[in-house]
């Protein structure tokens, strides 16, 4: 009896660990840079909560200079020390890192758009 226990909960903490494992490595580091603007951006009949950032990092910036964020409700806002943080952190000026999912869907336009994963305030 107490060895089923065990190994239920052996098996049940390895796939928590294996599920947080592929949660992180899922995302990717997409652009580090500076909120410009924080403007709410029509999609369809609403207005979804929006951040353009400005690549601050490269010596040849983008053509358009701008990736535009939408700030979807599974979006997760940390800061550099690992603290969660909400949507009101991300102001105009404040330095992120910004995370996308591997898979994610990005429209070439100018600029280029996209929703967020996980931002990282600085």
């Amino acid at each position: 009896m107490r060895s089923h226990r065990l190994l239920r909960t052996t098996l049940l903490l390895s796939a928590t660990a294996l599920v947080t494992i592929h949660c992180f490595s899922s995302l990717r580091l997409f652009q580090t840079g500076i909120i410009t603007s924080r403007t709410p951006r029509g999609v369809g009949n609403s207005l979804v909560p929006a951040m353009l950032v400005v690549d601050d990092t490269s010596f040849r910036p983008r053509a358009c200079g701008h990736t535009l964020y939408y700030l979807t409700d599974h979006v997760r806002v940390f800061h550099e020390n690992g603290s969660n943080a909400d949507t009101g952190a991300l102001t105009i000026g404040r330095r992120v890192s910004v995370y996308l999912t591997k898979d994610q869907a990005m429209y070439l336009s100018c600029p280029p758009i996209t929703s967020v994963a996980k931002v990282v305030v600085h």
